[in-house]
């Protein structure tokens, strides 16, 4: 008899135990999915560069660029602020930031960002200019990273959660001088883009 009710004890026990197990897995998968809804995915279109030039005996920069970020929406409404735009590389920043107007996405929509990321003979770090410079005559290719930062909900959730997207470019460069003085044109690509959500901002 007493052998019968360790049995019993001992499945009760496991059962409870499973129970529990599933129970956690539930939760944490809603607290992942629900309390952050579906994470944005975009994707960088075009990177079209108009003007590039790079000086290594003055240490600066002059960049006259176009980026056109893709965004799908998934079947809710995704609120976009104070979304910010540049160019780095050897994450270091080479543009100023532009700012991307509040947007609201409904369910299945699209939407297209096409900024323009200008900066006249802006202040680089030395090794950073000498650095692009051999890139650009040794190579003719140089990795630049379209930076997307700032603060995005859903209409499933109250929060707003920063973000922080990275999209991969490789810039093909056509043209280029024997001097300090770099130039090329345009470079098209299409790379998904990585996207970050590191925190909650707020409820509002």
């Amino acid at each position: 008899m007493t052998d019968a009710n360790d049995r019993h004890v001992n499945d009760y026990d496991i059962l409870m135990a499973v129970g529990i197990l599933i129970v956690g897995i539930l939760l944490f998968i809603y607290a992942i999915f629900f309390t952050t809804g579906p994470s944005p995915n975009l994707t960088l279109q075009d990177f079209e560069i108009y003007a590039f030039n790079v000086s290594t005996a003055n240490s600066t920069l002059t960049s006259n660029l176009q980026i056109t970020i893709f965004y799908q929406n998934p079947n809710i409404g995704i609120r976009f602020e104070e979304v910010e735009v540049y160019v780095s590389y050897n994450n270091q920043q080479i543009t100023p930031k532009t700012l991307i107007p509040n947007t609201y996405i409904g369910p299945w929509d699209v939407t297209v960002w096409s900024p323009h990321l200008n900066g006249t003979t802006v202040l680089a770090d030395p090794n950073l200019a000498a650095s692009l410079a051999e890139d650009i005559m040794n190579a003719g290719v140089v990795l630049l990273i379209v930076k997307v930062t700032g603060r995005w909900r859903s209409d499933d959730i109250a929060s707003y959660h920063r973000m922080k997207v990275i999209c991969w470019a490789y810039v093909t460069f056509g043209k280029k001088t024997n001097d300090n003085v770099i130039a090329s044109f345009i470079k098209l690509v299409e790379e998904n883009c990585h996207v970050e959500i590191p925190s909650i901002v707020s409820k509002f």
